[in-house]
Formats: C-alpha cells, structure tokens, sequence
C-alpha cells in the first residue's frame, strides 16, 4: 500500500515534470516573454545603428515587445562610424546608459578584453536557448557570437557578398554566342573573380555607353569588404601568423589591388568615387549588368518594401524578375553584420537578454526579417527554408538559396584587437591605389604601418586575436 509520503512525493514529482514539459513546450520567444513580465514596469535601452535599422526596430519588434511583457524600450541611434566609439565611451564611464547593444562582430575582440560586454552562457542556459540556436546558419552563430570559449552575443543579420546578375542578359542567345567567340568559354554567373572581370569587361566593350559591366562601391570604408574578399581567395594572408609581420603586401595583395583598380575602367563614368547609393541608382536603373552587394539590394530589385515612406531614397526598379543570383568564388565575405549583446555596464542584463533571446528567435526574428526597411538579412535555417520569405517575389526561392550557400561556406571579416585601426590602414592603401597610387608601392606602406600598430597593440596578443579569427573561418576552410 502507497502511503501518503508516497503519494505526496509523487504527486510532487509528477508536478515538477508536467512543469517542465509545459516550459520545454513553450517556444523561445515564449520563454522569454513569460521570464520577462517580473520586470513590467521598467525600461531597457537599445543602442544601434541609426536609421533604417532604428525604424525596423520599431516597426517589428519593439512595441510589440512592450505589449507582451509591459517593459519600454528606448532606442538611442547612431551613425556606424560612431557606433565602436560611443560603446567604448559608456562602458568607460560606467553610466548604465546602453542594456542591449546591437555590435559588429568585428569589434568582438576589443570589446570583450576591455569588458565591455557581458557573456550569456548562463542565461542561454536558465532560459533553454540553446537547441535554437542550432538553426542559425553555422556561420553566424559561431564566430559571430563567442570569443575565447565565450559567448557574447547572437548573431542577428546576414551580412553576407553575393552577386546579383542580370538573367536577360546572360541568357540572351546572341550575348552567349559573342562572349563564347571573344573569350572561348561560355557566358554565365562567374565562378571567380578573373571570370567576374571578363564578364564585365564583355558588357562594356560591347555595349557602353548604354550597358556597362558591373558595378561596385569604391567609397573609403566600405571598398576594403570588397577587395578583402579577393584577396584571401587568391591565397592572400594577412599576417605571418610567426612573427605577425604583415603579409598585405604579398604577389596576392598586389594583383588583389591591381585588379580591383583595372576593374573601374570597365564600370559607369564616376564610379571610382561611388559609394552605395549611386551603385545602388544604376543597378535598379539597368545600366549595368552585375554588381556584388549586401542581400538588401536583392528585395529592393524586385521592388519589395520600397513603397515605404522611408524608403522614398530607393529609385524606382527597372529590372524586377531580371535578376540572378550567385556567389563568386564559393566563400563570400560576410561583413560587416550586426549582432545582438548585453551591455556589461547595463543594471539591467537579465532584462535585455531576454529581449534578445525573444527578437532573434526562430519566430520574431522570422517576422523581422520579412519587414524590408529593417535591412536585417535572413540568417536562419528557418529564414532560408521560410515560405513567406520565399513568396516575396518570383525568384525569391533562388535568392534564400544563394544566401544559405553564403551563409554556410563564408568568410569573416578582419576581426583583431584595435580592427577599426588595421581597416583603416587597408582603407587608405586601397584609396591611394584608387587615385593612381602603385599598388605594390601603396601596400609597402600599409604593410610597414601595420607593423607598427601590431607593435603597439602586443605581438603576442595580436598573434592569440588573429589565430582565433583564423579559427573562425577567416580565411576560406580549405586553406
């Protein structure tokens, strides 16, 4: 006979593992909301990249967030550029101002050594985050996200360099039979970038002034993602992983360089000065028949989310269900990305992880993803497999599927101690090659003044920060 202790005991029992069902049954968006109304009544603060990721907050997640669980949310912007130093700032004053900060990953090492960041192993775990996790892409839920064994944040937006191409044009018969005749191979996506530049050269020899080849954003800041890409496929290193003496200026650095200087002769008149927009302007004009960008470019192709009232700055698409998608030279640069973090100074950690976990889930991130003025790329297994993302447009399908690809063989970028100094270094050589500089003549220098920053920074602490970035998937997987 079961006596009462028993009974009592299993009854105890059996009420911890119904509770328990109940919690795994429960979404993580769910989990967070439910963990997070003890805190109704109060106010978190994001800090993040001003304008359309500002409004793409707002619009998707931010009031909804209130509605669920009673807490505000204040949102401080701010230009990119600005971003790194304003964190540094706060987190040196210890104001408290930032809960939730929304980060480069490329800024991963610096703000971690300085403590700067807060980990979240514990709460991934109190808050049974880490099975969805595993539906992030790989790439951006590894080396995005941890540092030394660590992890600090979730990666948030699929920043990843495709190609867009123009499928009218590559398909067209007599285009074929010409690019076949001047250059012995057949015309489609190119695989690499000596492909990418025949191509180019193709549509403009034969076709300029009304159709050039390709496009590419030649602005200080943004070049280097595009240039860093080609470089490391070429077999190009950063550093002598040794001696940590830089390697920039290598035969890969060089033709790296070279090549992307010759490639402006073949682009629209201007475009050595270009940055996003007027790349932007001609693509969507049609005047160009390839360009690699950010996956933002893809939706505003075909039209999508470009009636927006924010979205006014978008000229008109002229090329909508023309548009091809590819990766030149298999493992595309993922840069430069957003991810969310907790702010070490924050009085409010538990708070703002929770956010966090609740706005990168499976399904409010989905939901995020689909607004088009929040410009936050599909990252997710979910998002690339999503049927609602995937009727956005007719070749909507093909575009995930490209992205995915991206998402799962890409590169990361640069990522060291003091990483916003070396991209400057990078910044100015590639400007100074631009504007007529030799570029062998132009890396020496960037070579020589790496060396010194490497100096300044610590040999033996740059050597440990560029063998994690290696770890990561800096450099293509098979080298």
């Amino acid at each position: 006979m079961r006596t009462k202790l028993g009974i009592a005991l299993a009854a105890a029992v059996a009420l911890v593992i119904s509770g328990t069902q109940a919690v795994m049954a429960q979404s993580a968006d769910e989990v967070a909301v439910e963990a997070a109304k003890k805190f109704a009544g109060s106010e978190i603060t994001i800090f993040l990249e001003a304008g359309l990721s500002e409004l793409g907050f707002q619009e998707s997640a931010t009031g909804k967030w209130t509605e669920l669980t009673g807490i505000n949310v204040n949102m401080v912007g701010a230009p990119t550029n600005e971003m790194y130093s304003k964190i540094v700032i706060e987190h040196k004053g210890n104001t408290g101002a930032f809960d939730v900060v929304d980060v480069q990953p490329q800024w991963m090492p610096d703000l971690v050594e300085m403590g700067a960041l807060e980990p979240i192993d514990a709460y991934i775990e109190k808050y049974g985050y880490a099975e969805e996790l595993k539906d992030i892409a790989p790439f951006y839920s590894g080396a995005w996200n941890t540092y030394k064994g660590k992890t600090y944040a979730f990666g948030d937006d699929g920043d990843v360099l495709v190609l867009y191409y123009r499928k009218d044009l590559f398909e067209d018969a007599n285009n074929q039979a010409m690019f076949k005749e001047q250059y012995g191979y057949d015309l489609n996506a190119p695989a690499d970038w000596g492909q990418f530049d025949d191509v180019c050269k193709f549509y403009t020899d034969n076709f300029a002034p009304k159709l050039y080849g390709c496009t590419m954003v030649r602005s200080r800041g943004l070049t280097l993602f595009f240039w860093m890409q080609q470089f490391k496929l070429a077999g190009g290193r950063f550093f002598d992983v040794d001696t940590m003496r830089s390697t920039i200026n290598s035969d890969a650095g060089v033709s790296s360089l070279q090549a992307l200087v010759d490639r402006t002769e073949y682009m629209p008149p201007g475009n050595a000065t270009w940055g996003f927009v007027e790349k932007l302007s001609a693509w969507l004009a049609g005047e160009v028949a390839m360009t690699v960008s950010w996956p933002a470019i893809g939706r505003w192709a075909e039209g999508v989310g470009t009636d927006h009232e924010a979205m006014t700055w978008i000229p008109q698409t002229t090329i909508a269900n023309k548009v091809g998608y590819s990766v030149v030279g298999k493992h595309p640069e993922i840069a430069p990305g957003f991810a969310l973090a907790v702010s070490s100074s924050s009085k409010k950690k538990e708070s703002a992880y929770l956010f966090n976990q609740w706005a990168n889930s499976k399904n409010i991130s989905l939901e995020r993803t689909k607004v088009p003025v929040s410009i936050r790329d599909p990252f997710r297994i979910s998002h690339y497999e999503s049927a609602e993302l995937a009727a956005q447009w007719p070749n909507a399908s093909a575009f995930l599927k490209t992205l995915r690809e991206g998402g799962e063989l890409g590169m990361q970028n640069l990522s060291l101690r003091s990483t916003a100094a070396y991209q400057e270094i990078v910044s100015n050589a590639i400007q100074a090659a631009i504007g007529g500089t030799d570029p062998q003549k132009a890396l020496d220098q960037a070579a020589s003044d790496m060396n010194d920053l490497t100096d300044r920074v610590g040999v033996d602490l740059q050597r440990d920060a560029y063998k994690a970035w290696i770890a990561g998937r800096g450099y293509p997987p098979e080298s």
